[in-house]
């Protein structure tokens, strides 16, 4: 009995091909069903069409697919942190200069610092180059932003910006993140430290970048693992409705947010108890 293979064009039956029958009219259509795996329908005659051509355009009409708009924001973020990268570069470069008239860095916002340069040792084209920068940054996160809110609404109100961006850029975009159980997500970004963890019996990592939101990042360092699990838990469900393009509302991440700082408050006081308990034994 001959073999049955099935080619681009058609299915092969020892020596003889039957071709598909709209390949030529619906080249796409006969692709997609291919990568389906599902068979079209044969009976056609000899296509006629470019092989190269339609894989160029079965690849760009892929290409629109997926590059949907929490890859757009994803590719933002990414810029963004080239900025981070390049201003926090300038900064170490122009603090050194400015030390030499007696002007000091001290840590905080770098945009603060440098738009209160002043021309010196420095050029003022070059001051101005450096603000336009800050500029950029400040249009770039207000463009991300306003792209999170209508991605991701539900997981933006609330883990905020930078953990919003950070968890979507790491797990590669909204319906990954939306498929991934709460154990998962509290560690996306510590998979180093599980590694860690695992090979050489150092202590587990307790969050991964949902330190970025400011629910985790506020508490103390020993009160954040049980508040990143609850918060880890609300990330799952956020996700979800903003997969699916539902609106939990205010009231629902409200109780969320509640739900995380009852966690962390309960961390500290079970701490506290242990350590009363002790002094008093």
């Amino acid at each position: 009995m001959s073999g049955r293979s099935v080619r681009w064009y058609g299915v092969r039956r020892g020596e003889a091909t039957e071709f598909f029958r709209d390949l030529d009219r619906d080249f796409i259509g006969v692709f997609d069903s291919l990568r389906s795996g599902s068979v079209p329908e044969t009976g056609g005659t000899r296509p006629g069409i470019d092989l190269r051509q339609a894989m160029i355009e079965y690849a760009k009409k892929r290409l629109r697919e997926e590059f949907t708009e929490d890859q757009v924001l994803i590719r933002g973020y990414l810029l963004k942190k080239e900025l981070d990268t390049a201003l926090n570069s300038l900064v170490s470069r122009v603090s050194y200069i400015e030390e030499a008239e007696g002007k000091e860095y001290s840590s905080g916002d770098i945009c603060s610092y440098l738009r209160a340069l002043r021309p010196g040792l420095i050029d003022e084209s070059v001051i101005s180059g450096i603000r336009s920068l800050c500029d950029a940054r400040e249009t770039l996160l207000s463009d991300l932003e306003g792209k999170a809110l209508k991605v991701a609404p539900n997981t933006l109100r609330l883990v905020g910006l930078e953990a919003t961006l950070e968890l979507l850029y790491r797990t590669g975009g909204l319906r990954r993140l939306a498929s991934l159980p709460a154990s998962r997500i509290q560690l996306v970004g510590a998979e180093r430290a599980l590694f860690r963890h695992l090979t050489s019996g150092l202590p587990p990592p307790k969050h991964g970048c949902i330190f970025k939101a400011p629910l985790i990042s506020s508490l103390r360092a020993e009160d954040r693992g049980r508040a990143a699990r609850v918060l880890a838990c609300k990330i799952a469900i956020a996700s979800r409705a903003d997969l699916l393009g539902r609106d939990l509302g205010e009231e629902a991440i409200a109780r969320f947010v509640a739900d995380v700082k009852r966690a962390g408050f309960k961390s500290s006081r079970v701490r506290s108890g242990r350590h009363a308990s002790r002094r008093v034994s």
